[in-house]
């Protein structure tokens, strides 16, 4: 199955798709099992273009590579473990109880670099549109670092 395929199928779930009231109960989000595990808990088009919420947990090593998101700002608050996030041109070490901030189309990348005593780190990452309605198929892409 191919990237493209596994995203598709979480971003046509089973959530609600429009702006409406839902809870959705623990274990229960779509999600995109690996070495990192994300766990989609709102999409774009779940809260009328306000932002989209993923869960990210992944063991020791586990890491998203350098992107950016065009129109979208993106935050992280740590739950669990510790990650090294890069922004631009700054590292930095972030634990439990930290909160990360992203601009739109700012170069960023994550690592975990201790899980929690469940043996896998955890956080929080939300995407907020700017100026758009983007959806997170269309809001990352890969960029090299110069």
């Amino acid at each position: 199955m191919t990237a493209k395929e596994i995203w598709d199928g979480l971003l046509n779930s089973r959530l609600p798709g429009t702006d409406s009231a839902y809870i959705l109960p623990r274990g229960e989000a779509p999600r995109v099992d690996s070495l990192t595990t994300f766990g989609v808990l709102a999409r774009s088009k779940d809260t009328a273009g306000a932002f989209s919420m993923l869960e990210i947990a992944g063991a020791r090593g586990a890491m998203a590579p350098e992107h950016s998101h065009g129109t979208e700002a993106e935050a992280f608050y740590v739950l669990d473990g510790r990650m090294d996030v890069h922004v631009a041109d700054q590292s930095r070490s972030v634990a439990p109880g930290d909160f990360v901030y992203i601009p739109r189309a700012t170069r960023h990348a994550f690592e975990i670099t201790r899980a929690a005593t469940s043996a896998r780190s955890s956080a929080l990452a939300s995407l907020k549109s700017v100026g758009s309605r983007g959806n997170l198929r269309s809001v990352s892409s890969p960029n090299s670092r110069k």
